[in-house]
């Protein structure tokens, strides 16, 4: 992704535009309806902690990204290194966290979150022409470590196990991990180099939650599921790097693109959460 290896041009991906749009449209007019129903009746959530663990997949946009690594692929074929793969593993990745929150009003909570991301490509060349009989592999890693807060909104209940919510949160995110690593061993002997990125960035969320308890919630710790579908927003627009090799050559400042134009990192995109959860009251109102 780094330095004379990338290539400026976007992609269209003109599917996951049009899907992405979709969700975000769907999202935002449930919004304005999300909280302080005039028609809710059910179990208050005033005074009641929640505690939660998840995992998940996401769908970064990162057009940029991937089109360097297809650019990439081009450029060390121009140098006799045969092979790579394209940029589809970075079109969806792993991510994970925890969370904490409190029943500011009966159909309200406050909540603190940690989450992290990360995408990876992976990729193995030989060698040809002057490279003949050599190896090649290059690992670029980008994950991403973030807190947040938010509020829910209750939107329906279902027989005071199930309810349907409306989600919002904001936060900052930091470039944590990310590295791209190249190792060669050919016939000039072998070379490896190290590329560390970092960046801050600012980061949100909009999304609905099903939640199922798996006991009645008669005022004791009733635990339970939830799924999470929403948009994330998240792009790094100023990402520096630092760049070493098993020569001794050091590098660092700031990704850009041969027009000098700062290159983003966009981890944005559509998610789907899984997790486990304990609904903690205090008090209990109908």
């Amino acid at each position: 992704m780094a330095g004379r290896r990338y290539a400026p041009v976007r992609p269209a991906h003109n599917r996951e535009k049009a899907l992405n749009t979709w969700i975000l449209a769907a999202l935002a007019l449930l919004a304005p309806a999300a909280c302080g129903a005039d028609d809710w009746t059910g179990i208050s959530q005033q005074g009641e902690t929640g505690l939660r663990i998840w995992g998940g997949v996401f769908q970064p946009s990162m057009y940029d990204v991937r089109t360097s690594v297809d650019a990439r692929n081009v450029s060390l074929a121009s140098m006799s290194w045969v092979g790579g793969t394209g940029s589809s593993s970075l079109a969806r990745g792993p991510e994970g966290g925890a969370e904490i929150s409190w029943g500011f009003l009966p159909d309200v909570r406050l909540l603190l979150a940690g989450e992290m991301r990360g995408v990876s490509n992976r990729s193995s060349f030989t060698g040809s022409g002057a490279n003949n009989g050599g190896t090649a592999k290059l690992d670029l890693n980008l994950s991403s470590v973030g807190g947040e807060a938010g509020i829910t909104c209750l939107l329906r209940e279902f027989q005071e196990k199930y309810r349907l919510s409306f989600t919002a949160r904001v936060g900052v995110h930091a470039l944590s991990g990310s590295r791209e690593t190249w190792s060669e061993n050919g016939p000039a002997g072998e070379n490896s180099s190290t590329t560390r990125y970092s960046g801050l960035a600012a980061g949100a969320l909009l999304g609905l939650e099903w939640e199922a308890f798996f006991t009645d919630r008669d005022g004791s710790v009733a635990p339970g599921m939830f799924i999470l579908a929403g948009y994330r927003f998240l792009s790094f627009g100023q990402v520096d790097y630092r760049f070493h090799d098993s020569l001794g050559v050091k590098d660092d400042g700031a990704v850009r693109n041969p027009a000098g134009d700062r290159v983003p990192v966009d981890m944005g995109g559509p998610e789907i959460r899984l997790g486990l959860q304990l609904a903690i009251p205090t008090k209990f109102t109908r």
